[in-house]
């Protein structure tokens, strides 16, 4: 006797996959983008410790405070899509 899923078993059995490869993508992003932060940061630190205070070490953390908003908001929105499949495979 064969066993046929339902098109919810399927449904479920998808994005139950998507999830958990959409998860992994996220947890190395996330890892990735924090190593770079403390790269930049140590960099930024040392640049300043070197040169002082001035404009463009001024500009050098108002460039990299954008950078990091920025990175924020895609890794919100990667969050919402996991938060998103999450709530479809619990249904």
């Amino acid at each position: 006797m064969r066993f046929k899923m339902s098109r919810y078993d399927c449904d479920k059995e998808k994005f139950q996959k998507e999830y958990e490869e959409a998860l992994k993508e996220f947890t190395i992003e996330k890892e990735e983008r924090e190593d770079i932060y403390r790269e930049c940061r140590e960099i930024d630190k040392t640049l300043i410790d070197c040169l002082g205070y001035c404009n463009e070490t001024e500009l050098m953390e108002e460039e990299f405070t954008e950078f990091k908003k920025q990175s924020d908001r895609e890794m919100q929105e990667m969050e919402d899509k996991l938060i998103s499949l999450k709530k479809k495979i619990e249904e």
